[in-house]
């Protein structure tokens, strides 16, 4: 059986490369309508993603990882530059080395930048500035790489700040126009954890958010994180 998922997505890029195949403009303008479109099938693939993941830990059973060298700058970039295009926010990619390899699981790691992005841009003003920093640290004589996402947006309250990785929760600031299924974070944290690392954040209201994502670069042991 066909993931009909996989064939929505399939038949809109064949759609896109039929109208680029028009030399009419570009894609973006011609038909705004079909990236719209492929944004909520990409969403749609994400959240299902998310789904059987949390799925998976609940059970007691480990998130799966395939685990490959990443480039992590070159990933940040690849995420924003599909971001820039549909939405008018500044994204500004900060990286403090040449580029910064992990062995880490790309489609899982594209994940959390993407919901961190999301997020990022959903709660900022219009023109407002989200900042990726991706850069590296050392911790007990290993190196860390440091992914940084920063905005300027609402913020969150003080007291939702420690329940905001538990999923199904949103801040109390956060209006009933805003969508949002409640699960990313929770998505994100259960990822950087099973890769071994962890997730801080700082926020106030009114000045915006600040995350902060911690990896091995090394291999290391993968661990199950706790789902609650």
């Amino acid at each position: 059986m066909q993931d009909p998922l996989a064939v929505m997505k399939l038949a809109l890029c064949l759609l896109k490369d039929r109208f680029e195949g028009l030399k009419t403009g570009p894609v973006e303008t011609v038909c705004p309508e079909l990236i719209v479109a492929q944004r909520a099938a990409e969403q749609m693939t994400r959240q299902v993603g998310e789904l059987r993941d949390i799925a998976l830990v609940q059970l007691g059973e480990p998130i799966p990882l395939e685990r490959q060298r990443v480039g992590l700058a070159e990933l940040a970039r690849e995420v924003s530059a599909g971001y820039r295009r549909s939405g008018s926010r500044q994204i500004e990619v900060i990286v403090d080395e040449p580029e910064i390899f992990g062995f880490w699981d790309r489609t899982r790691l594209r994940r959390v930048l993407e919901n961190l992005l999301s997020n990022a841009m959903k709660y900022s003003p219009d023109n407002g500035v989200v900042t990726i920093r991706v850069s590296s640290t050392s911790r007990d004589d290993s190196p860390w790489a440091v992914l940084t996402m920063q905005d300027q947006g609402m913020g969150i309250p003080e007291d939702d700040l420690p329940h905001i990785f538990n999923g199904l929760y949103r801040g109390k600031n956060v209006t009933a126009q805003t969508r949002g299924s409640g699960i990313g974070l929770l998505s994100v944290r259960l990822i950087v954890e099973r890769h071994g690392g962890d997730i801080s954040v700082e926020s106030r209201e009114g000045k915006g958010t600040r995350f902060r994502v911690r990896l091995p670069m090394e291999e290391h042991e993968d661990r199950l994180p706790n789902p609650t």
